[in-house]
């Protein structure tokens, strides 16, 4: 889940979308938040810990940070056309990803009490060896950097669109010999493709098709969350488990990848909604959401050292204030590794050109 510049038809950056992704970013923080600090205290009520889950769906936020990394990476891509490079695309990534993670595990391995044995900080600092024991949400990030090379790939079946689809069919019937997650990417291709060619859905532009799509979506995107406290969706899925042979968790991520690119459309199609998430504070969130996601596990860590729930008199309240201390200390601390960190990466790699060692271009 990173933060890449995204350009539309014209130029400039859609800064609608970033404050998008910062709010995912921020639901990932106060999923966490809650999922932590509720063990320090008589367990929430099954169903309002699931209408929480539901509303700050950090699991499922990972599905919309793929399929946007997949209409951000499309986007650059085809901007850099017959110019682009593969060896500074590569540079751009790793510089863009590895820096700031790199800092996110290392301090967690001085701050943690009970530090990994030197070999496995090693093995988590690769990323992409599937070890993330002090920055758990640090998995998504080995996926984004598979599935970010795989991406020239995917740009260059787009101008065969038959095999592009061919593609897509095949990541939904290979379930189980593939990550979902190249659904996700190639969904956000096909937004980017749609955006870029000026098109509209009339259907999401209509409030009685938007009256049945928007609860299927939220549906689709929940579902992790109510098949445990509806037993008659429970019953649905099992039901639909049991003939497709799909693993639990890729059903999900499936669904929830569906939703997230039709959100994402709507997002693109509502000048309400892009009027929103212009606001300058959630533009500011979208900034700096690739150290929020990341940094966000850290600070809850540190604050949950020690068991805070004996200061305060109810559940609500020690949660609240647990959710508001990790988001602005958090806030703070991803603003300064955003300026101090993410952006002289992103400078630097910007200056590296490796085309005269390599030669050609790509596309």
């Amino acid at each position: 889940m990173t933060d890449t510049e995204v350009k539309p038809q014209n130029s400039g950056r859609i800064e609608f979308l970033d404050s998008a992704r910062g709010l995912a970013a921020w639901s990932v923080l106060v999923f966490h938040t809650i999922l932590i600090f509720n063990f320090d205290i008589i367990k929430l009520n099954p169903y309002l810990l699931a209408f929480l889950k539901m509303v700050f769906n950090g699991s499922e936020a990972v599905s919309f940070f793929f399929v946007l990394s997949g209409f951000v990476l499309a986007s650059s891509l085809k901007d850099l056309k017959g110019n682009f490079s593969f060896p500074n695309y590569v540079v751009r990534r790793v510089f863009r990803i590895y820096p700031l993670y790199i800092v996110a595990v290392i301090t967690a391995y001085f701050l943690a009490h009970d530090r990994v044995k030197i070999f496995a900080l090693v093995q988590e600092l690769l990323l992409t060896t599937g070890l993330h024991t002090l920055i758990p949400p640090g998995w998504t990030m080995g996926i984004e950097v598979v599935l970010s090379l795989l991406m020239p790939i995917l740009i260059l079946t787009l101008r065969q669109r038959q095999i592009f689809y061919v593609l897509l069919v095949i990541t939904l019937f290979a379930y189980n010999f593939m990550s979902p997650f190249i659904f996700h990417f190639m969904l956000g291709v096909l937004v980017n493709d749609f955006y870029r060619a000026g098109k509209r859905s009339e259907w999401l532009d209509q409030a009685k098709y938007l009256a049945l799509v928007i609860p299927v979506c939220i549906l689709f995107y929940s579902l992790r969350q109510l098949v445990t406290v509806l037993p008659q969706v429970e019953y649905l899925f099992n039901l639909f488990q049991d003939i497709i042979g799909m693993q639990r968790d890729k059903i999900y991520f499936y669904f929830s990848g569906f939703a997230s690119a039709v959100f994402i459309l709507i997002i693109l199609q509502s000048s309400k909604l892009q009027a929103i998430l212009n606001h300058r504070f959630l533009a500011f969130i979208g900034k700096i959401s690739f150290s929020l996601y990341l940094l966000h596990w850290i600070v809850i860590k540190a604050f949950h050292f020690e068991t805070w729930a004996g200061y305060f008199s109810s559940a609500p309240v020690y949660l609240l204030t647990m959710i508001a201390l990790v988001s602005v200390v958090t806030i703070a601390v991803s603003y300064f590794t955003y300026r101090f960190i993410e952006l002289p990466f992103i400078n630097l790699a910007k200056k590296v050109d490796l085309r005269n060692w390599f030669g050609g271009d790509a596309l």
